[in-house]
């Protein structure tokens, strides 16, 4: 037998209101098929309870194989069979064919990888209605194209801003040059900046200049003498620069911009973009030009996920596990010796080896790129849930013990593992977690930057968790009255070991760099106080019960918007088969984005507003198979994201002029800087 002898399709039939979903296998051979082979799949293959034929066994989160049980009658030559299996979110989509499908045959009671079976198109019902109820499809199912015809919005600047006295009068330049060069970072980035743009010459100068006291983040003032972009710091400086460029219309000699004065404040601080490397890598160079495309639109933090259960990303050097392990995904788990080598396949990984990560050398490169573009990395490592990666590259480390040996515990997370929980009652985890910490920070010393934010994740710790383990029952916080039987003593129990949790993480956090402020998703929330240097990012969907926010504001902590219904860019633009995503949440345009207004999304009132530190986009990055992917998902939905966290409120009469200004100058300014975003985007 070998891999390409069998064929196996997805197919969907349309059955009253219903939609049927069958995994059919065909025997592309000559011979028999019995029950000698294993179907594996990455993505989630489950049968309906009713089928006797196959049997599902997991592995780890959504990774595992079918396998013929008894029922199983051979495959003819020619033949095939038609095994029903749940529907799941890419229902309708073409992504529910992206399984990373790889054959064994079982052989004398060993097992032979024998590769990927023939994968045929899926055969799919049109998807005209979410699948699932819950999901809101507010959205159009289909985008208008680009327009080519489109006048240009020369004087709409992305994100717009605050004041701007705009005269009819016209300047013309043969050149312009950079006229003071004591901010040498900000004069070396627009030297370059007018160069790439063809205007660099001994012609009119432009002046940067810092005042601590002006009112406005800062100033632009556009005249026939001179440009002076004036800046309460660096950072100001550099966001006037990236307000005057907007401005400039190149002519066939010279250039163009209007007589113009600007003042210009964000109304966040928190202007932020989250990137999951974790479960799908990007390299270098990619998140390099990500940062750049931030910048340009006046975005200032960038939270790195390095770490989640399908993988850790930034090389440790004390700790070499991590990404010798950690950063590697594979159908060979382990070298001939027995040493582990690989994490299991996951999301729509077939049997070879998948991975990647970045090195300490290359993270101090990328802390310093993105230091010139005034864009803070913030790193986010989970714990204590979806460390499943974490704890399987140390689980043959003699010298971490992450897990209590003694727990019987039982619990399943949202993503299907059952072993991703570190366990609070075990303090090699919080060892550990110094030694990474201080690894790090060394990172941002050699780059001369402060560690100023950590992220520690903290979401989704899934039910049953500790609550069996003698290591956490021996804490000081467990109360041995507990009936962990009882669903609200055993939530009670949770949220004690979570707040354990949190004061020994966050202790650990202000030893290693004095002063920094911790983030965590607002799953955390209830175990930290208002008094506590943390925030929270908040993800729930538009139409979510309220109480975790009020009650986390009314704790008077910190608050980062990440509404999942606006701000989840791996949700797909729209209701389409082949268009990616991951559509739990609905679905979001880049429309959608601009006309969200943050203030209003959980009915805030304007004193739990002042709370509100920003807004942070996230891409996870679950169907994120490749950079141009990347690209797609975020661009140009992320420009948006920048309107909003600069300006709170929008202005839905000024869309169209938001739109076009993206369509005849942004979207070419960041293909130049080498984006490939979607190309059918934009809805009138």
């Amino acid at each position: 037998m070998n891999a390409s002898d069998l064929a196996v399709q997805i197919i969907e039939q349309q059955e009253g209101d219903s939609v049927i979903t069958f995994l059919q296998i065909t025997n592309r051979s000559s011979d028999l098929i019995g029950r000698q082979w294993r179907l594996y799949f990455s993505l989630g293959v489950s049968p309906v309870a009713a089928e006797n034929r196959v049997r599902q066994t997991i592995l780890d989160g959504r990774y595992g194989f079918l396998e013929p049980t008894a029922q199983w009658q051979a495959l003819e030559p020619g033949a095939s069979i038609n095994i029903q299996i749940n529907n799941w979110l890419f229902s309708g989509m073409q992504l529910v064919a992206r399984q990373g499908f790889h054959v064994t045959r079982l052989i004398d009671g060993s097992e032979h990888l024998l590769g990927a079976p023939v994968l045929l198109e899926p055969d799919l019902v049109p998807l005209t209605r979410p699948r699932n109820t819950w999901v809101r499809a507010d959205t159009p199912q289909q985008d208008q194209h680009l327009a080519t015809s489109l006048e240009s919005a020369p004087d709409e600047i992305i994100p717009a801003t605050r004041e701007q006295i705009l005269s009819s009068d016209e300047i013309n330049v043969t050149s312009l040059y950079v006229a003071d060069t004591s901010l040498n970072s900000e004069a070396t980035y627009l030297r370059k900046l007018l160069l790439q743009m063809g205007v660099f010459g001994e012609g009119t100068p432009i002046y940067l200049s810092i005042e601590p006291s002006i009112e406005s983040s800062y100033q632009l003032d556009t005249a026939t003498d001179g440009i002076n972009i004036v800046g309460q710091d660096e950072s100001a400086v550099f966001y006037g620069i990236q307000t005057f460029r907007q401005l400039i219309r190149l002519q066939e000699v010279g250039c163009t911009f209007p007589r113009v004065q600007v003042a210009d404040t964000p109304d966040f601080e928190h202007r932020a973009f989250f990137l999951d490397i974790a479960r799908h890598f990007q390299p270098l160079d990619q998140i390099k030009k990500t940062i750049e495309v931030m910048s340009t639109y006046k975005m200032n933090r960038l939270q790195l996920g390095i770490s989640n259960d399908e993988g850790w990303r930034l090389e440790i050097q004390s700790v070499p596990e991590l990404t010798i392990v950690g950063a590697r995904r594979s159908y060979h788990r382990y070298k001939p010796d027995g040493t582990l080598r690989a994490l299991y396949p996951a999301w729509g990984d077939d049997h070879q080896d998948y991975g990647g990560f970045i090195s300490r050398n290359e993270f101090v490169d990328l802390l310093r790129h993105a230091k010139k573009h005034h864009v803070e990395v913030i790193l986010e490592f989970n714990l204590p849930g979806h460390a499943n990666a974490i704890i399987q590259s140390l689980g043959q480390a003699e010298q971490w013990q992450l897990t209590d040996p003694e727990d019987t515990s039982e619990y399943r997370s949202a993503q299907g593992y059952t072993g991703n929980v570190i366990n609070v009652g075990m303090t090699d985890n919080y060892r550990l977690a110094k030694v990474i910490l201080e690894e790090i920070k060394t990172m941002y010393d050699a780059a001369e930057l402060p560690m100023s934010r950590i992220h520690f994740g903290g979401d989704e710790v899934p039910e049953g968790a500790w609550l069996h383990s003698p290591a956490c029952r021996r804490l000081p916080v467990w109360n041995t009255a507990w009936d962990v039987e009882d669903p609200e003593q055993a939530r009670e129990a949770t949220q004690a070991l979570m707040a354990y949790h949190y004061n020994l993480i966050t202790g650990i956090a202000e030893q290693v760099s004095p002063g920094i402020q911790t983030g965590f998703w607002h799953e955390m929330s209830a175990a930290g106080s208002g008094e506590t240097n943390s925030y929270y990012n908040a993800w729930l969907t538009s139409d979510a019960n309220t109480d975790t926010i009020d009650s986390l504001l009314d704790r008077g902590q910190n608050l980062v918007i990440s509404n999942a219904s606006f701000l989840y860019l791996d949700m797909p633009y729209a209701m389409h088969a082949d268009e990616p995503g991951l559509p739990w949440a609905g679905y979001v345009n880049t429309k959608s984005i601009y006309n969200f207004d943050p203030l209003d999304c959980w009915a805030l009132t304007a004193g739990q507003s002042s709370q509100v530190l920003g807004i942070q986009a996230q891409l996870w990055s679950e169907t994120v198979f490749t950079t141009e992917l990347m690209d797609y998902y975020t661009f140009p939905r992320l420009l948006a994201v920048a309107e909003r966290a600069w300006n709170k409120r929008p202005t839905q009469d000024r869309w169209p002029q938001f739109r076009q200004a993206l369509i005849t100058r942004e979207l070419p300014h960041i293909s130049k800087l080498g984006v490939k975003y979607r190309p059918d985007e934009l809805e009138k």
